[in-house]
């Protein structure tokens, strides 16, 4: 789900059926620390709990990439229905996922606060930390 093109001369693009909805994303270290907190926290116990490490807009997300990996990319926003025809295996579940995000989203960012993230955790990894961290990687999926 990371920046793609359709020919060398297009810039790279993150394509998501999300509108300007935003995105909450969470690195597995995050979830990790998160969940080791409510083991100790009898607080917790019966309730519901949400983790996020950032929460982005598709053009936000395109913007960390284009910072970190120093090449343009740019947020492509799609409809539901051409998201899930894309014909890989996933789509439609992912459509389907991101239409829930998207139609619920007050709703599912509600459950998922990066001040109660970042108190569990003690401090969350944002999307371009991770990026900068793994960029070797995501650089090397974008060739």
């Amino acid at each position: 789900m990371g920046p793609t093109r359709q020919t060398p001369s297009d810039p790279y693009a993150v394509t998501l059926p999300m509108a300007d909805a935003k995105l909450p994303m969470v690195a597995v270290t995050d979830i990790g620390k998160f969940a080791a907190n409510l083991f100790t926290d009898p607080s917790t116990i019966g309730t519901v709990q949400g983790v996020s490490s950032d929460i982005l807009t598709g053009e936000e997300i395109a913007v960390a990439y284009t910072n970190v990996c120093g090449v343009q990319v740019v947020y492509n926003a799609v409809p539901t229905e051409v998201y899930a025809g894309f014909g890989f295996a996933g789509a439609n579940d992912l459509a389907n996922m991101f239409r829930y995000k998207v139609e619920f989203n007050e709703d599912f960012l509600n459950t998922r606060s990066l001040d109660v993230s970042e108190h569990r955790t003690g401090g969350t990894t944002k999307f371009e930390t991770w990026l900068e961290e793994n960029k070797a990687t995501v650089a090397k999926l974008m060739a």
